[in-house]
Order: C-alpha cells, then structure tokens, then sequence
C-alpha cells in the first residue's frame, strides 16, 4: 500500500488554525479602532457609524439614523445590538483573515521579516478587496438588498479604509516575525505513527 506524506505533521495544521484566528482577533482590533477614530473625529459621522455600515447590507436602519442625526447636527444615536453586530463581523472576518495568512506563511515556513513586511500588507489589503468587493457583492446579490454596505468607503474615505487593513497586514507581519520557529504542542508518543 502506497503512502504519502503530507507536508503537515500531525497537529501542525491545527495548531496554526488555533493561533491564525488568535492573532487574526487581535489584529482586527487596531483596525476596528482605526475606522472608528476616523469616523468620530475627522469624519465626523460618529464612533460606531462604521461598525453600523459593516452590517447594513442587513439592516441599513442603524446606519441611516446615526448619519441622518449627524445631518440634523446632533450626535449619532449609540445602537448597541448593531454596533455589537458590526464588531463581531468584524472580528470574525479578521478571523478568517488571520488563519489564511497564518496556514499560508506556517505551510511555506515564511520567516523572513522583509518577505513578512510586504506580504502582511498585501494579505490586508487583498482580503479587505475580497471581503469588501467580493462577498459583500455576492451577499447584496442573494439577500436583494442595496450595496449600502460600500458606503464605508464613503464614511471613512478610502485611504483611511486602505490603511486600516494596512495596518491589519502589519500586525499580522509582525506576530509572524516574532513568532520564533513554528513549533506545535508536543504530540503524545502513542498518537505518532
């Protein structure tokens, strides 16, 4: 019987799929904070109004009321359960984000911190183009509903959009750099074959 091997050892795989949507969570942050600093202060449509258009392909209410109050030149409503939906997207989607590049640097042992430095930025700005331009399209298309989820181009601008996903990249380029040599959890001796 033929066996072939896998370029994975036994829990390599899952190891850097735990630790990719770690550290995918934790560069969303700064990314979040990004966008929401842009449309509390420079912006001036309010510090939650970004997370409101990430969920308006859904429901477009919440974002509509905060930019409708800001035109009235009052402050934005806080909408809890839309702002809790728009972060938890967002987290969730730099989630997925972090396992790919993490999968993808473990799989081709990327260590170098110049290869590191242009290939975190362009993972943030390729996903940001994935999710933004592609799923977001397809999702608009099958639930019928407008594409007001481009609007965040549009309430924070898209350089501010850009760097932001930047500086995803660069979050994930640095953990990677630091991260010292790929090493999974020792597999117990009665589980290796």
């Amino acid at each position: 019987m033929l066996r072939t091997r896998s370029r994975w050892a036994t829990g390599t795989l899952e190891h850097a799929v735990t630790r990719g949507a770690t550290v995918g969570i934790a560069a969303a942050l700064p990314t979040v904070a990004l966008l929401m600093i842009a449309g509390g202060t420079y912006r001036g449509i309010g510090f939650a109004t970004p997370m409101y258009s990430v969920i308006s392909v859904l429901d477009p209410t919440p974002m509509f009321a905060a930019l409708e109050a800001v035109g009235r030149g009052a402050a934005a409503p806080f909408q809890h359960q839309a702002f809790v939906a728009g972060l938890a997207t967002c987290l969730m989607l730099g989630a997925v984000s972090g396992v790919v590049f993490t999968v993808g640097v473990t799989r081709h042992q990327v260590r170098n911190w110049r290869a590191l430095a242009i290939i975190g930025p362009m993972h943030g700005i390729l996903m940001m183009a994935l999710f933004y331009l592609g799923v977001l399209f397809v999702l608009s298309k099958f639930l019928n509903a407008d594409l007001v989820a481009f609007s965040l181009s549009g309430l924070v601008g898209w350089p501010t959009l850009i760097a932001a996903h930047v500086l995803y990249g660069v979050v994930l380029a640095v953990w990677a750099a630091r991260r010292g040599p790929d090493t999974a959890p020792p597999v117990p001796k009665w589980q290796q074959r």
